[in-house]
């Protein structure tokens, strides 16, 4: 028995499995499936995820300027940050942070690498193929 890698809660999912190796129930794939849902329902309750996913259409790397532009400028996809406030490059790149394993969890690929010049963190997003 095996917990796989990234589990967050590797000591219960470590139970799940031992039970479901005893008893052959799946308490572990349901637990997996449960969490699935609720990421699922995320990306489809975030502003920034929805605003990702009517836009990026192929793979996009570039900074949180560069997608804000992308996202606000060109295709007025994101709704206002909060009322009367503006978003900002430092506020999507949080809010991309946040909705990571949401996106994830509907088969995109989110990547956060540094830029070696500026250090900053630069995005990368691949929409499931």
């Amino acid at each position: 028995m095996r917990v796989p890698p990234g589990e967050d809660l590797a000591d219960f999912a470590e139970v799940l499995l031992a039970i479901d190796t005893l008893w052959g129930t799946r308490g572990f794939a349901a637990w997996k499936d449960g969490q699935r849902e609720l990421y699922e329902d995320l990306a489809d309750s975030d502003a920034v995820a929805l605003a990702v996913r009517k836009v990026i259409t192929q793979p996009w790397e570039g900074s949180a300027a560069d997608l804000l532009r992308l996202l606000d400028d060109d295709h007025h996809a994101l709704p206002p940050a909060l009322p009367g406030q503006a978003w900002t490059p430092r506020k999507l790149s949080g809010r991309i942070d946040r909705a990571q394993a949401a996106l994830a969890a509907i088969g995109w690929k989110v990547e956060r690498p540094k830029n070696e010049h500026t250090k900053r963190k630069q995005i990368g997003l691949w929409p499931p193929s």
